[in-house]
């Protein structure tokens, strides 16, 4: 509550310090801390489609620290896009980072 009240004080200033006062504190509101923002980067997902032979088989959801090689592993062990490997070759496999990972198979 104490952190939403520090939030709240610019848009409300009025009220937040009185709840501010009637949460038993002596000082102003205007004399707290700024709360500190945790770096929440580190969750940072992306959606990946997978192609084979220039067509869409699947859609992979990547943490954006993952290599190139563990990102195209990921994209082969999707069950749509095994069916579509099965008995082939992969020619090539082609990464554009953060949008697309596409297999030519022959």
């Amino acid at each position: 509550m104490k952190k939403f009240l520090v939030i709240l004080s610019p848009f409300a200033p009025h009220i937040a310090e009185e709840l501010w006062q009637e949460m038993g504190h002596k000082d102003s509101i205007y004399h707290s801390k700024w709360p500190e923002i945790k770096n929440i980067k580190n969750s940072e997902t992306t959606n990946i489609t997978v192609m084979v032979n220039g067509k869409t088989r699947a859609t992979v959801q990547i943490n954006s620290e993952k290599t190139e090689k563990q990102i195209i592993d990921m994209a082969k062990a999707e069950t749509n896009v095994q069916k579509y490997l099965e008995g082939k070759k992969i020619v090539k496999s082609i990464y554009i980072t953060g949008k697309v990972v596409s297999f030519v198979v022959k």
